[in-house]
C-alpha cells in the first residue's frame, strides 16, 4: 500500500508581491548547503522528504488534510505555531517539528522593503492508499460534498444542529478551504450557541474565495440565526445579504 502526501502552500495574507510587498520564502538553497540534501530545491521538495505517516494514524487510517499556521519573523525565524486543521495529534506534532527545522532558514515577509513579520499556512493531504494525487483530490472532494449534504438536510430538514455539525467537522476534515462546508459549519455553530466558532468559520471563508455554491448555499439558510452576522462580516466582498 502506497502513503500519499499531496502538499499544499498556502498564504493567509493577502499581501502582494510587487517588488515592495513579498511573502517569505524558504531558502532551500541555504537548507541544502546546511544539510548536504541536494535534492532540496523547494519547501515542497523538503516536506516531501521529510514527512513520514506516523504509524498508529496508519493502523487507525486516519486520514485528511493537516493544515498547520505559523508567522516567519522579520529574521526569518518560525514562531506561533497554530493547528488549524487537524487530522491527528500524531500528525500535528509530526508536521509542527518538521516545519520547526526551518527556523532561521527563510527570508522574511517585506512590507514597503522593511522585513515584517507575516503568516504563512501549510496544507498537507494525508492518506494510505495507492490512489494517485489527482485521484486523491477528487476522493477527499467527493467525502468532503457527502458529509456537507448529510449535514444540511439535518439541520435544514430534521432541525437536528448537534448531529449536523458532526458531518460539518469530517467535511472540513478533508476539504479545509472548502467555503460552501465553512459557511455551513458557522451557521450550525451559530444555531448551538458556539457565537465564537462561527465567526471564525465565516471570517476563514474567504481565503479560498467565496463561491457561487456558497452564495446560492447561503441564500438558502437565510432565515437562520446567524445569517445576519455572516453578511455583516462579508458585507465588504459584497456577499448577498
Amino acid at each position: 500500500m502506497k502513503t500519499i502526501f499531496a502538499v499544499f502552500i498556502c498564504l493567509a495574507s493577502f499581501a502582494v508581491s510587487d517588488g515592495q510587498n513579498k511573502m517569505p520564502l524558504f531558502e532551500a538553497k541555504k537548507y541544502a548547503m546546511i544539510t548536504q540534501d541536494q535534492k532540496c530545491e523547494s519547501l515542497t521538495d523538503y516536506l516531501l522528504n521529510c514527512l513520514r505517516y506516523p504509524e498508529e494514524c496508519m493502523k487507525s487510517r486516519d486520514e485528511g488534510t493537516e493544515v498547520l499556521k505559523f508567522t516567519v519573523t522579520s529574521n526569518g525565524e518560525l514562531r506561533n505555531f497554530e493547528v488549524v486543521n487537524s487530522v491527528s495529534p500524531e500528525i500535528d506534532d509530526h508536521l509542527t517539528g518538521i516545519l520547526k527545522r526551518t527556523s532561521g532558514m527563510w527570508s522574511p515577509g517585506m512590507k514597503n522593503g522593511i522585513p515584517v513579520n507575516m503568516e504563512k499556512e501549510i496544507a498537507v493531504a494525508f492518506k494510505c492508499s495507492e490512489l494517485g494525487v489527482k485521484a486523491l483530490y477528487k476522493n477527499f472532494k467527493n467525502k468532503a460534498n457527502a458529509n456537507l449534504d448529510k449535514g444540511i438536510k439535518l439541520m435544514l430538514v430534521k432541525n437536528k444542529p448537534e448531529k449536523a455539525l458532526r458531518y460539518f467537522n469530517r467535511g472540513i476534515r478533508y476539504c479545509p478551504y472548502e467555503d460552501c462546508l465553512r459557511l455551513a459549519r458557522g451557521l450550525c455553530r451559530y444555531e448551538l450557541g458556539d457565537k465564537t466558532g462561527a465567526n471564525e468559520d465565516f471570517e476563514r471563508m474567504t481565503i479560498a474565495g467565496i463561491s457561487t455554491d456558497s452564495r446560492v448555499l447561503a441564500e438558502q439558510m437565510c432565515d437562520l440565526k446567524g445569517y445576519e452576522k455572516l453578511a455583516q462580516i462579508l458585507s465588504e466582498r459584497e456577499f448577498p445579504r
